[in-house]
């Protein structure tokens, strides 16, 4: 085993006794995530304060969960939430 495959297992055995909020490397935003999310909203609910509606989003053009994981893992990534995000739950 070269030190790589040491480091990554005693990182993992490790990090499972670590007791906090889970680790950046552990959530992951994924388009297919996204896309099912996307997917299972509930159509014919009210709109939040931007105007946004679920239809807006599940008919949108298919690059929409890409753009939206790609923003989602930045913002973990840098750790910095857009103030506007404390305004809806969209």
């Amino acid at each position: 085993m070269d030190q790589y495959e040491n480091l990554e297992r005693e990182y993992c055995e490790t990090r499972k006794h670590y007791h906090g909020l889970p680790s950046v490397v552990d959530i992951m935003f994924d388009t297919e995530l996204v896309s099912k999310t996307i997917s299972e909203l509930k159509l014919g609910k009210a709109a939040d304060i931007d105007g946004l509606t679920s239809e807006h989003l599940f008919f949108s053009h298919p690059i929409l969960p890409v753009v939206i994981s790609r923003l989602f893992q930045l913002i973990l990534y840098i750790q910095y939430i857009p103030n506007g995000f404390k305004r809806s739950y969209i």
